[in-house]
């Protein structure tokens, strides 16, 4: 079994997906049709910021994100190290679609990921690893919350053995959805996760891998054009039967999916500050389900 790695909004990859987003935010008030694709990697000592955009805009990414460090922890007294790679003024070619996502009904992440969501909420902020295969949780803190944290997860997870660990040697990277503007790939990533919350709920599948492709430029693809592949750990339908519903059913032009879900108004930040906050939970195509 594989250790699952759980860290509060301000450390870890959140941290990192946090600082792309801002930037893409940033970036947005001067052209909201703005084309971004960057990626954060922290390596504890400073961050690097690379990619590209099409804005002429310049930032000051060590002012941007201070502030929204600060905004989010105003005690947080961080001198952030910031390399700027990203390539301004850069044109995007309209791409193809070859997108994968797999999701699990129930997963444990969510499970670990909301109870140090609520301590960082209080003011208490840990990140833990957890092997429950060995009833271990490895946990890492400020020096002066060790005892609270400790006693926090002992309440939690009594069977476990809870044990101070030091992850400051760790590498982290953001999750290639921050750090895009929503006129991408990135509207695609929500669809699959959209439908994956449809299958779970109708009971067709607790895991389940979907595959979003299209020959087309992005900004053609349609049903028409589209090809969807589902992989599940459940055969309670027959795949085909199933894909071409979800083309029937689901929005596939990516205007569509923007409009679907407001993207264009929607702030990711929200899904990482809270994961009940995110715009794929609605269940509003259930019943077309039902009536085919």
């Amino acid at each position: 079994m594989n250790q699952i790695e759980i860290y509060n909004h301000l450390d870890g990859n959140n941290l990192c997906n946090l600082f792309a987003n801002t930037i893409v935010e940033k970036l947005k008030e001067n052209n909201p049709n703005v084309m971004v694709e960057i990626s954060v990697i922290n390596v504890r000592n400073f961050f690097i910021v690379r990619g590209k955009t099409d804005s002429d805009t310049v930032l000051n990414l060590t002012d941007v994100i201070s502030k929204k460090l600060e905004s989010l922890k105003p005690e947080s007294s961080k001198l952030l190290k910031i390399i700027d790679v990203i390539l301004y003024n850069t044109s995007f070619e309209d791409k193809s679609l070859n997108f994968t996502g797999t999701y699990i009904k129930n997963d444990r992440n969510e499970f670990y990921q909301k109870i140090v969501n609520q301590n960082s909420k209080d003011g208490l902020y840990f990140n833990i690893k957890v092997d429950e295969l060995h009833s271990i949780i490895l946990f890492d803190c400020d020096k002066e919350d060790i005892s609270k944290v400790k006693n926090v997860l002992l309440s939690e997870f009594s069977s476990f053995d809870v044990i101070k660990s030091d992850f400051s040697s760790e590498t982290y990277f953001s999750d290639s959805t921050y750090g895009l503007n929503v006129n991408s790939e990135k509207s695609y990533k929500v669809l699959s996760k959209f439908i994956s919350e449809h299958l779970f709920h109708l009971g067709l599948s607790n895991e389940v891998s979907i595959n979003i492709f299209s020959k087309s430029k992005l900004s053609e693809i349609d049903n028409l054009n589209c090809e969807i592949k589902i992989s599940s750990d459940k055969n309670m339908v027959k795949s085909e039967w199933l894909e071409s519903l979800i083309l029937d059913v689901f929005p596939i032009n990516v205007n569509d999916i923007i409009k679907e879900f407001n993207l264009n108004g929607y702030n990711f930040e929200s899904t990482i500050l809270d994961s009940e906050n995110n715009p794929y939970s609605k269940l509003n195509k259930v019943s077309e389900f039902i009536l085919v």
